[in-house]
């Protein structure tokens, strides 16, 4: 549907279930995917290179300084999930990650903003 309607380009298809990154991606070299990891294996990312994805899509409490310079090492982006927290999103903005997924969208803005400053 995402290709029909010609929105593939605005549009990162996320999933746990890899092996259906991976059939997209065969269909369709060109969507964008993004990796979700509840767990991190040792090879994260690699695995998340193989998959053909543009990023690793983590828990917050995953993320870690080794874990944003690996990736980004790859070319690979590096989007947290789920935190509602400030002090949580202090931490992943100083980190460097490129995107933060939250439940508090309000507070992440303002955060942002305080950091900027």
């Amino acid at each position: 549907a995402v290709m029909n309607a010609g929105k593939d380009a605005h549009v990162v298809l996320t999933s746990f279930m890899h092996e259906e990154l991976r059939a997209a991606h065969r269909l369709n070299p060109g969507l964008r995917l993004g990796a979700l990891w509840g767990r991190l294996p040792a090879d994260v990312v690699q695995q998340t290179k193989q998959l053909g994805a543009e990023a690793l899509h983590v828990w917050h409490e995953f993320v870690d300084q080794p874990l944003v310079t690996a990736a980004h090492a790859q070319g690979l982006l590096v989007r947290a999930w789920n935190t509602s927290k400030e002090e949580d999103m202090r931490r992943l903005i100083a980190l460097g990650v490129d995107a933060i997924g939250s439940d508090r969208p309000d507070v992440l803005l303002d955060v942002r903003q305080q950091m900027e400053r």
